[in-house]
């Protein structure tokens, strides 16, 4: 989907990167996802008017070149097997989409037998969910210390905006786990 949308950004303003493209697609998709998470009251044809405004909006802006991929974290890695499945499962969706990873899949990558996973996780909507958990709280919990910091109403948009940013270059794999929610069974969201 993301490269769907990167192609015809390319189309409608062919003097970007593709990278510059992604990333508006990228940034299109969460507006367009980001009622999934919230509730509102608007009719469906003027929410579905407003949602391809900011989508419009959202692909007008202009994106700096991609700074250079971040270096490889180095450090202690986290001993868990749990966090060694949830790890693998959050790279597999990113790279496949979730649809597409089944638990051997998510097993071979954690370098465990498929039966592991079990002993960590329910199964792969279980993993999700937990990434879920993971990222909604990151951004729950600055959302509320950017607004508790912020010098002016004006200034804590920008703010927010800055943080999201961070976030999503430096964990995409949870903003992709965020955009694949809509994958999730009814009833499990």
């Amino acid at each position: 989907l993301r490269d769907r949308i990167a192609d015809l950004v390319i189309r409608e303003r062919p003097e970007l990167a593709l990278d510059q493209a992604r990333v508006l697609s990228v940034a299109a998709i969460a507006a367009v996802f980001s009622p999934a998470f919230h509730h509102t009251s608007i009719d469906r044809p003027g929410f579905e008017a407003l949602l391809a405004q900011i989508a419009g909006r959202v692909i007008d802006v202009e994106v700096p070149m991609a700074p250079a991929a971040l270096p490889p974290v180095s450090g202690v890695v986290p001993a868990s097997r749990r966090e060694a499945v949830l790890a693998a499962a959050m790279r597999l969706f990113a790279e496949r989409t979730y649809a597409t990873v089944g638990v051997e899949d998510i097993a071979s990558a954690a370098g465990m037998a498929g039966s592991s996973v079990y002993l960590q996780f329910a199964g792969k909507t279980e993993i999700l969910l937990a990434a879920l958990q993971r990222g909604t709280g990151y951004l729950q919990l600055t959302l509320h210390e950017t607004l508790a910091s912020a010098r002016s109403e004006d200034d804590a948009p920008r703010q927010l905006v800055e943080i999201y940013a961070r976030f999503a270059m430096r964990h995409p794999e949870l903003v992709d786990a965020l955009i694949a929610a809509g994958e999730l069974p009814a009833g499990t969201r």
